[in-house]
């Protein structure tokens, strides 16, 4: 006899039909079983891979904001520097501006004590009358030819 070939006690038909069902059914649901289990293999690893990118991007934003922080750390250290830059300038202004006050002083002094020349009434009337045409023809035919007018004459 072949291997395979032997037959076991002869049962019912009945029962072999019901063993067939029977058989037929776990089939069936061992078919289902294996394609939802394929459909949740494939959803594991769909997530997975969403959680591989969520945890790039998580280290991405955790560099991002090491950055920043390192940024602000050093903007601090800058802020605390210019700080005391100003504070500096302030109480280098404040000084000259004594100084100031105190040259201003002594200048309005000196002034009103020096004994300088006064102009007359009559010379302050010839300077601050207008000028006249004889006054700018002479002044422009007294000019050097060939030279261009400036300023200080």
């Amino acid at each position: 006899m072949e291997p395979g070939s032997e037959k076991g006690p002869d049962m019912p038909a009945e029962e072999e039909q019901d063993l067939r069902q029977i058989f037929w059914t776990m089939q069936q649901s061992l078919t289902q079983i294996a394609g939802k289990t394929d459909s949740f293999s494939y959803r594991i690893d769909r997530m997975t891979e969403r959680l591989d990118k969520h945890a790039k991007r998580l280290d991405q934003l955790e560099r991002r904001v090491s950055e920043v922080e390192d940024g602000q750390t050093q903007l601090t250290a800058s802020h605390v520097k210019i700080n005391k830059e100003v504070h500096t300038l302030h109480l280098k202004v404040d000084d000259l501006e004594a100084r100031v006050t105190l040259d201003r002083e002594a200048l309005l002094d000196y002034l009103t004590h020096i004994d300088m020349p006064q102009l007359t009434d009559e010379d302050r009337a010839v300077l601050m009358a207008p000028l006249t045409l004889e006054e700018m023809d002479g002044a422009l035919r007294g000019m050097a030819e060939g030279k261009a007018p400036a300023l200080m004459g």
